[in-house]
């Protein structure tokens, strides 16, 4: 019983100082409205990214990061995909916001690729889009590593 009664001296004594109300009330409601601002599309899934490519490569490899990856993707609805000319082009739309960022497949990704060497797909992305700069590089990171992986492993070794 004497818990009880020290229980509700302490709230009584909480409730007769304001900062109470700031920071048990004011400071928890206005740190939510403003990351419902920040992230309240991704949360609803409404959020939705746009993405230049441009392949400079034209190889192989690099043809398959586009059509078998960015594509399908496009085509699900997960973002947009809009393939033009040069890196110059691509990184201008990030840049200009016509797009959130952009995909740069370097000239001899494919042969580099080929060559079992280490290689990158370069994310150039809008500053005021800073989330789709983080799903372009986890998807072109992904396929990278994916690459890497399967040319460390490769040729295979006889026991």
């Amino acid at each position: 019983m004497s818990a009880v009664r020290i229980a509700l001296k302490d709230i009584r004594q909480r409730l007769r100082d304001r900062s109470f109300y700031l920071w048990g009330i004011v400071a928890p409601l206005s740190l939510a409205a403003i990351f419902s601002l920040l992230f309240g599309g991704l949360a609803s899934g409404t959020m939705s990214f746009s993405y230049a490519v441009a392949d400079e490569d034209g190889g192989v490899t690099a043809r398959a990061f586009v059509e078998q990856v960015l594509m399908p993707l496009d085509e699900q609805g997960v973002f947009s995909i809009d393939e033009v000319d040069s890196a110059a082009e691509a990184q201008a739309r990030a840049g200009d916001a016509e797009v959130n960022a952009a995909f740069v497949i370097p000239s001899g990704f494919s042969a580099a690729v080929a060559a079992n060497q280490a290689t990158s797909i370069e994310v150039v992305a809008n500053v005021d889009s800073p989330i789709a700069g983080q799903v372009g590089r986890a998807v072109a990171g992904q396929f990278v590593n994916e690459i890497n992986s399967v040319g460390i492993s490769w040729p295979p070794t006889s026991a």
